[in-house]
């Protein structure tokens, strides 16, 4: 998530440790009671990186995520081979 802030620009998240968990939470999927517990437990949402990725990445132009996010495949594949 760090690389796709600095990717995209976004200091807020970048460089502020309260923003990326603010950001993780929101966008985590909740997870369900469990019926076998006899107390309630709140564990808060199940972490869901791929959708906090794909909600950086749509805080930008689409344009700067496409090609970022091409470059940013091609070094990986690139640093594969070697």
């Amino acid at each position: 998530m760090l690389q796709v802030a600095r990717l995209t620009h976004n200091r807020a998240v970048q460089n502020n440790p309260l923003a990326v968990r603010d950001l993780l939470e929101r966008t985590g999927t909740p997870v369900p009671d469990v019926s076998q517990a006899d107390i309630p437990l709140h564990v808060g949402p199940q972490l869901d990186i791929g959708r906090a990725v794909t909600t950086l990445f749509g805080r930008t132009s689409p344009g700067v995520a496409a090609s970022r996010s091409s470059n940013a495949s091609h070094s990986v594949r690139s640093a594969a081979r070697s």
